[in-house]
């Protein structure tokens, strides 16, 4: 038996996935701090944020990453901003949904968090 399902009705049920997956009252995240040997200082990058669950000094579940334009060189911006995804959830959604996911996660990141995004990775 063949079932037919319209593409926005995929793209909702992704939505609803990624939401209980991820469940934004509960994600916490921080820019971590880099080292400018130039300046022998250390800075939080406000082009780096780290997206996790519980706490951060101990490395506790990371979910995804944003990195903003200008964490990169110039040649590399092309597809920034962006979003890495952390391989564990990455390959669970890729099982599932294929590349179908990115498109709804970019619009539910957008949404949650209030930043730009062009890229999924």
């Amino acid at each position: 038996m063949k079932y037919i399902i319209t593409e926005s009705k995929l793209e909702n049920f992704i939505t609803n996935y990624i939401e209980d997956l991820f469940s934004v009252d509960e994600i916490n995240w921080a820019n971590p701090r880099m080292y400018d040997p130039e300046e022998m200082e250390s800075y939080e990058d406000p082009n780096l944020i780290e997206y996790y669950i519980g706490d951060y000094e101990e490395g506790d579940n990371f979910f995804f990453r944003w990195y903003g334009c200008d964490y990169f060189s110039s040649n590399a911006q092309s597809n920034c901003p962006l979003v890495v995804v952390e391989v564990e959830y990455e390959r669970q959604l890729n099982l599932l949904f294929n590349n179908k996911w990115k498109e709804p996660f970019k619009d539910w990141f957008i949404s949650s968090f209030n930043l730009p995004v062009k890229y999924v990775e």
